[in-house]
């Protein structure tokens, strides 16, 4: 099963306390997962010209993951799900991690690869998004025009830095 449908079953059904203990114990080696190629030239392209962040539903220890994979400096801030008590889709997550940057921003982009938690809530914000069709989640399609990303690409090699830094 899934750990994103086990967890959520879980927290739907047990009081939080009991839920986040046994999901945290739940059997999911963490240690087998790996960044996609070109994440870490894609970090370091955007690193100093366009804040950056995370905002991933996850379970205990997202930053110390972000330090072991060694990407951990080039986040100006990490919204994990299990850490801030509420998960993507809730808008309350978004717009709480932009705020946490306190800065005037232009434009905002959310750079995700599912449709349902990453690029449906940032499309009602009126975030720019560009889905990654990469990994698990590469054959979701939108069920509808709110589920529409702005762009799609294959890969994160791919993003467009560029127009993501000059916008």
């Amino acid at each position: 099963m899934e750990a994103s449908v086990f967890r959520f079953a879980l927290h739907s059904l047990a009081p939080r306390k009991v839920a986040d203990a046994v999901s945290g114990s739940a059997i999911w080696d963490k240690s087998r997962l790996r960044l996609y190629p070109g994440v870490i030239d894609v970090l370091k392209a955007l690193s100093g010209k366009a804040h950056v962040g995370v905002i991933a539903n996850q379970s205990a220890g997202a930053r110390d993951r972000l330090v072991h994979y060694g990407v951990a400096e080039l986040f100006d801030t990490v919204w994990s799900s299990y850490d801030v008590g509420m998960q993507k889709p809730d808008p309350r997550i978004f717009t709480d991690a932009l705020a946490s940057l306190g800065a005037a921003h232009r434009s905002v982009w959310m750079v995700g690869d599912r449709i349902d938690n990453d690029i449906a809530p940032a499309n009602a914000l009126g975030w720019n998004t560009i889905r990654v069709s990469q990994g698990y989640n590469r054959h979701q399609s939108p069920r509808s025009e709110s589920e529409q990303p702005g762009s799609t690409i294959e890969s994160i090699a791919e993003l467009p830095v560029r127009a993501i830094v000059d916008s």
